[in-house]
């Protein structure tokens, strides 16, 4: 039996005050077209302390929101903050 470990997995680390944890798992939260807050389900791989692999739910090219209030729902208006 063979395994192909860590080729074509594409894998993403974040920083750990990015994650949301709710009652139905770990989530991402991201800014959408219009602005709006999406909510993204993600897969945790490896915990390296001050940052998660995240297998699934999302993408390098993702807005990722930082210290994410516990508050924050699905569809709510965000401003970016200029660099």
């Amino acid at each position: 039996m063979r395994f192909k470990v860590g080729s074509g997995v594409d894998k993403l680390t974040v920083p750990v005050n990015v994650m949301l944890f709710r009652a139905e798992g770990a989530r991402v939260a991201v800014v959408g077209p219009g602005g709006r807050v999406a909510l993204r389900p993600v897969q945790i791989g490896r915990d390296f302390g001050s940052s998660l692999e995240v297998l699934s739910g999302v993408a390098p090219t993702d807005s990722i929101i930082v210290n994410p209030a516990d508050s924050l729902e699905d569809g709510q208006q965000v401003l970016l903050a200029q660099p």
